[in-house]
């Protein structure tokens, strides 16, 4: 029936927030260099020289960029002095 469709419909459509970077903030070419960089390295498998000194091993996977932004966002309040925020 028509009701069963549009129940099965409701909550399809998503709400898209469109976000843009701080338009005041500007950033040294050295400091995004390093965070890509940075980004990268945290983002790839941590891969280790075997034990016979042969093939490299993956000692960690890879981890979700998610996660890695988030544990950014969290370093960063700790690396900035709080004297400096007030």
């Amino acid at each position: 029936s028509e009701v069963d469709q549009l129940v099965e419909g409701y909550g399809m459509f998503k709400k898209t927030v469109r976000q843009r970077f701080p338009r005041n903030l500007k950033l040294s070419d050295e400091f995004i260099t390093a965070f890509k960089e940075e980004f990268v390295k945290q983002t790839l498998p941590l891969m280790e020289e075997g034990e016979d000194g042969g093939e490299a091993v993956e000692a960690r996977a890879a981890r979700k960029p998610e996660s890695v932004l988030q544990d950014f966002q969290k370093a960063l309040q700790f690396l900035v002095p709080l004297e400096r925020l007030n």
